[in-house]
């Protein structure tokens, strides 16, 4: 492995192990992914449920 690779997989480890510590990056990054499963498995969506005005 060059000196790139093997330093960028340290960075990788690193912010894997300040991913799995922090629960607050966790959730923000978790948090799109189950909305979107849970809005796609909803049968009708009203377009007035959606829209601001």
């Amino acid at each position: 492995m060059t000196l790139a690779l093997r330093r960028m997989y340290a960075i990788f480890q690193k912010d894997m192990k300040d991913v799995s510590k922090n629960m607050y990056i966790s959730t923000t990054a978790l948090t799109p992914i189950i909305l979107a499963f849970f809005y796609g498995r909803m049968d009708n969506i009203q377009l007035d449920m959606l829209s601001y005005y």
